[in-house]
């Protein structure tokens, strides 16, 4: 299958030269989009991807947009998927432009691998079990919808399950909902100091808005099911998540578009491939720290299971909490038969790491105790 076949043609684009990053998002809301292609007239100059920007600590509604450009590989109409797959995983990207007789033709979105994923898959069968995170973040209903925001940016996702008191999955709220009614606000705030009179203009106000509110009905996938019925549901109700539920409907885990995109890379790697993501190009004390820790890990990780193939994702997200930067760490191990995830939160980012490894090691030796028959 080739680029051509499962590009989306005549994409929505945004000029840059003027736009300010309010407008580009308005722009993406209207059309139910994650990100956009940026000109520069009808130069390709890169990508404005709502969930980077959504990452910024702070943002200003006349920013230009062009500050927000991320740069991208590109692709040709020749090209084959499974090439487009790899870049996909490798750069932790979401879309790349499609490019002919040096012009914009096309993007291709991981949204594009999802819905053509029968094609792609064949005849294999993948289960959500096979691939989920068993370790599912979520709110409560009664949560401040800041306090999702800011566990979606902690797990670079646009999406997290709600929950009720009774700890059953209730709905679904999205990150773009939040920075409509957050823009929504800001514009009410600057309407209302340029029409107020007195010691009255410009004064703040703390508003709370629970999760509950602004959350959408949710939409769900069993363990057993194959990824291709959480692919359907994903291109029908515009998801990059879906709870994974029992059958009294608690969470038991998630399947993300990052999943299914991971679990189609089928390339043969010699040792566990570490792939970080979400550290900032500049950031080489964190990368080193990483890479480090986490080689040292896999070699123990060899040790207790045997396993010598696979991948091991980590995902750095940092914010402000307490006055002060606080990590959030995300990982993942992907290699046949295991399938585990451990998360954590700390403001040092090597007491993070350590933890998540320690995490790793006591559930990977009863996890060979378990397995024993199949390993050996």
């Amino acid at each position: 299958m080739l680029v051509k076949d499962i590009m989306t043609r005549e994409p929505v684009v945004i000029d840059v030269r003027e736009a300010n990053i309010s407008e580009a998002m308005e722009k993406m809301r209207g059309v139910d989009v994650h990100q956009i292609p940026a000109l520069n007239g009808r130069k390709y100059m890169g990508m404005l991807n709502y969930r980077e920007i959504m990452r910024r600590r702070s943002l200003q509604l006349s920013s230009k947009a062009q500050n927000y450009v991320v740069n991208t590989p590109e692709l040709t109409p020749e090209m084959e998927v499974e090439d487009v797959i790899r870049l996909l995983v490798d750069t932790g990207l979401s879309a790349f432009p499609v490019i002919e007789k040096k012009k914009l033709s096309g993007i291709v979105s991981r949204s594009d691998v999802i819905r053509n994923l029968e094609q792609i898959l064949g005849s294999r069968e993948i289960r959500n079990r096979q691939i989920m995170s068993t370790q599912p973040v979520f709110v409560y209903e009664e949560d401040n919808i800041e306090e999702g925001a800011v566990k979606m940016r902690g797990l670079d996702e646009t999406e997290i399950p709600v929950i009720d008191s009774a700890n059953k999955l209730s709905g679904i709220l999205r990150l773009d909902d939040i920075a409509a009614d957050t823009f929504k606000r800001q514009k009410q705030r600057i309407q209302g100091r340029e029409g107020a009179a007195g010691d009255r203009a410009g004064e703040k106000t703390k508003v709370v808005i629970k999760s509950a509110s602004l959350m959408d009905n949710p939409q769900w996938v069993y363990p057993e099911e194959p990824i291709t019925r959480a692919a359907r549901l994903m291109t029908e109700h515009r998801l990059h998540i879906l709870p994974v539920v029992d059958e009294e409907m608690y969470l038991v885990g998630i399947v993300g578009v990052s999943d299914i995109i991971d679990s189609l890379d089928q390339r043969e790697k010699e040792g566990i491939l570490i792939v970080v993501s979400g550290v900032e190009p500049d950031e080489r004390d964190v990368y080193e720290i990483t890479y480090s820790m986490a080689s040292k890990f896999l070699i123990r990780l060899s040790r207790i299971t045997g396993i010598r193939h696979g991948k091991f994702n980590i995902h750095v997200a940092k914010y402000m909490s307490e006055g002060k930067v606080k990590y959030s760490v995300r990982t993942k191990i992907i290699a046949e038969p295991l399938n585990m995830n451990v998360d954590y939160f700390h403001w040092n980012y090597g007491k993070c790491l350590s933890s998540i490894f320690d995490a790793y090691e006591e559930r990977l030796k009863k996890w060979k105790t378990k397995n024993a028959h199949e390993l050996f």
